[in-house]
């Protein structure tokens, strides 16, 4: 048995494993980018903002809508509803949603309404936004720079010295490990530091987040930011706030209060 294992092994032809080298192409990228921004900065004047969307996103939303049950063009469908008066945007948004509750899947034309937002949040809640895979994210690098919340709970327990300590040696030993193997200083980090990242979505995929990620069974760092993206849509788009399900019983400032000593 064992020299017929050594005859098919002497006579076989090696095989060519395709696509195993390094892929260049991203170190690429962060190699030509690196100059064009040469006085990086980490300040954050706002943890969550609204930095993108259409000046017209409600009309665009609503054209779809009218696009897709009548057989115009969607020059047309825009031009009508920019016609309307408020009141009858209104009362075609009342319409889309009426008999909609919060197990229904929303109309899909409302993707047609994106919208950009630029987060500052702690590690442990990243990942549970990172698992709603219908969002576009992109994220900076997992650093000690931002600094890290301290949840309430730790200074109710009385923990608080013992809790900076432990981040304050994290962080001093995070620029070590990297300067070891670039990337495994994110092993070191609890999951208290805070990272930046992007998140892209239209209406429909943003209220499908809403509606899971603001309900009082949710972690609470993360309905936080459930409820400050609901705050902010609401504020361009009135008529659709009641069809965010946002129904923690306050509202993102209550829930920091309630949850952390610093954030």
């Amino acid at each position: 048995m064992g020299s017929d294992i050594k005859a098919v092994a002497q006579n076989s032809v090696p095989t060519l494993v395709k696509y195993a080298n390094a892929n260049p192409y991203p170190g690429n990228i962060e190699t030509q980018v690196q100059d064009l921004l040469r006085h990086e900065s980490v300040e954050v004047s706002d943890w969550c903002q609204l930095v993108d969307h259409a000046p017209e996103v409600q009309t665009l939303m609503l054209a779809a809508i009218l696009y897709r049950y009548r057989n115009v063009a969607y020059t047309q469908s825009l031009q009508a509803v920019q016609l309307m008066t408020d009141t009858q945007r209104a009362e075609l948004v009342r319409e889309v949603f009426a008999g909609h509750n919060r197990y229904t899947p929303p109309i899909r034309e409302i993707e047609h309404g994106s919208f950009t937002f630029d987060i500052l949040l702690d590690q442990g809640a990243w990942y549970e936004v990172k698992r709603h895979r219908m969002l576009t994210l992109t994220t900076q690098a997992f650093t000690p720079a931002f600094g890290y919340t301290v949840p309430a709970l730790i200074d109710h327990g009385g923990m608080r010295a013992e809790y900076e300590a432990l981040m304050q040696d994290c962080a001093e030993l995070h620029p070590l490990l990297e300067g070891v193997s670039p990337g495994i200083g994110s092993y070191i980090l609890p999951n208290a530091f805070k990272r930046r990242f992007l998140i892209t979505t239209n209406l429909r995929s943003a209220i499908h987040f809403i509606n899971l990620r603001a309900a009082p069974n949710a972690h609470y760092s993360v309905r936080r930011l459930a409820a400050r993206m609901a705050e902010q849509l609401k504020h361009i788009l009135p008529e659709f706030a009641p069809y965010l399900f946002c129904d923690d019983p306050g509202d993102w400032r209550e829930i920091e209060d309630r949850h952390f000593s610093v954030s």
